[in-house]
């Protein structure tokens, strides 16, 4: 073969196939932007939660509380996808620290309308010494219900009247003398009847808001993580 017809000669065309990328940022963009919403209402929740829990750090649903706040709040990866894995744990923190603050408002309550009342009359029936001394009913919040005279009273209200009363005496013997005038059974009657009608309500105040704010956590973290599985969101 001569040097021209190889010159001459054509050379077939190859085709190179590229491999197709499938890029999703756009598509992962897209899901951020979704889930903020949800995400800025959880934050919002958990700051509430995390508000509540503080003032109630020493009880157990002050500690789920902060456990849920600070899941949300400091512990999530950035981003509201992020915020959506971190919603998993949030939700079930929250739940419990709502079921166990729910539990104390109702003994509180219970403790202010059934036990409160009687407390005067329960601390006269545990000091002899206060024999013959009026019962206090001065109460701000709570007013002791009418008796019939000799009517002892209930059994829970003599327990706690006897645990405040021993407690006030073991107080008193460190006490300084200028303080020794004051008996322990009057102080502890004084304190049941000026001073615990208050202190309860604020208590009961308290543990309803960490009630709420932590049923509206946990609402909130259910609500982001079906969005997040609806838009695609694996491990949720």
């Amino acid at each position: 073969m001569s040097c021209e017809e190889k010159c001459t000669k054509q050379v077939p065309a190859v085709v190179v196939e590229m491999p197709v990328v499938n890029d999703s940022s756009d598509g992962l963009a897209r899901m951020y932007e979704d889930l903020a919403p949800g995400a800025a209402r959880l934050r919002g929740a958990a700051t509430s939660l995390l508000f509540f829990s503080i003032l109630f750090m020493g009880s157990l649903e002050g500690l789920f509380g902060l456990i849920a706040a600070f899941g949300v709040l400091c512990c999530a990866a950035p981003g509201s996808l992020g915020t959506a894995y971190a919603a998993r744990c949030t939700r079930i923190t929250a739940t419990v620290s709502a079921v166990i603050a729910f539990m104390h408002v109702t003994c509180m309550v219970t403790f202010a309308y059934a036990v409160l009342p009687e407390m005067p009359r329960a601390i006269h029936h545990v000091c002899p010494e206060m024999e013959g001394v009026a019962v206090r009913q001065d109460a701000k919040l709570f007013v002791a219900p009418h008796h019939e005279a000799g009517m002892l009273p209930s059994s829970p209200a003599t327990f706690v009247a006897t645990v405040a009363t021993t407690a006030a005496r073991r107080l008193q013997e460190f006490s300084p003398p200028v303080e020794m005038s004051t008996h322990a059974c009057e102080r502890t009657e004084r304190f049941f009847t000026e001073a615990a009608p208050t202190v309860l309500l604020l208590g009961i105040f308290v543990e309803v808001g960490l009630f709420v704010s932590a049923l509206m956590t946990a609402k909130a973290a259910a609500r982001l993580m079906l969005q997040a599985r609806a838009c695609g969101a694996n491990a949720l």
